[in-house]
């Protein structure tokens, strides 16, 4: 059984990858990381400014609209950007490594199995290095969108972590974008297997996380990754356990943000 995992540059992949590494790491036999191997080696290094920029800064025209409205939005008479950034707080990567099991940190770059890295995942170098990997089954946390072969070539599938709540919430910013229309029953990761689509492939899991406001949005992606990559774990290893892919269901909302 090889496993091949797909991930970013991030603290919050190298938390993911250590987790992996002691619960599946017997399987794990070949490492995409999408970037560069200087950006994954300084990426211990936390930017407390990127906890304001997750929110505020994103650029495409939907989101800019949304965040004309949401310096004037209440939630329960506390302001909504309050709620969502106080400039106090942590970077939510950091309380991430706060709720990890003593004994575990980031995973060092030296032991992670066989990696590659590529900033672009779709390109005649990458798909004959995933060729030669030869996978039975992908696990995904971050990174571009996957095509072509990264669709086939693995005989159990390839798994992708979510951080937002399929079908209703698709895309980045999914929780920001949940948190913003108030839906906290919407608001938690998803596990589903990818295909030629952007989030619309077959759900296998999903969460729903506690949200207490006036919480601030550090602590609830922290909490959502958490979920996220533990629940894509544990869905690996059910799928390497009984040599198959995990039952999944396609589903539609009437409503989809995107």
């Amino acid at each position: 059984m090889k496993l091949l995992v797909v991930t970013g540059t991030g603290l919050r992949h190298r938390i993911f990858l250590s987790l992996l590494k002691r619960e599946i790491g017997a399987y794990w036999t070949n490492t995409l990381i999408q970037g560069t191997e200087k950006a994954f080696i300084e990426s211990s290094a936390i930017n407390d400014d990127k906890a304001r920029n997750t929110f505020f800064n994103c650029g495409s025209h939907f989101y800019r609209r949304a965040r004309r409205h949401i310096l004037c939005a209440q939630l329960k008479d506390i302001p909504l950007e309050k709620y969502l950034f106080d400039g106090k707080e942590d970077h939510f990567e950091s309380k991430m490594i706060d709720m990890l099991q003593e004994g575990l940190s980031p995973i060092e770059p030296d032991k992670v199995s066989s990696p590659m890295y590529a900033e672009d995942p779709n390109t005649d170098g990458v798909y004959s290095w995933l060729n030669i990997s030869k996978p039975d089954l992908i696990i995904i946390f971050g990174g571009r969108i996957l095509k072509g072969p990264w669709l086939t070539t693995a005989r159990l599938g390839a798994m992708n972590m979510h951080y937002g709540y399929l079908p209703h919430y698709r895309s980045s910013s999914s929780i920001q974008f949940a948190l913003f229309h108030e839906r906290f029953d919407l608001a938690g990761p998803t596990i589903h297997y990818i295909d030629a689509g952007i989030d619309t492939g077959p759900i296998i899991k999903r969460s729903v996380v506690k949200i207490n406001p006036p919480e601030a949005l550090s602590s609830v992606l922290a909490n959502v990754y958490m979920t996220g990559i533990t629940n894509l774990i544990d869905c690996a290893k059910k799928s390497i356990d009984n040599e198959s892919r995990l039952p999944s269901e396609q589903m539609n909302a009437e409503s989809s943000y995107y």
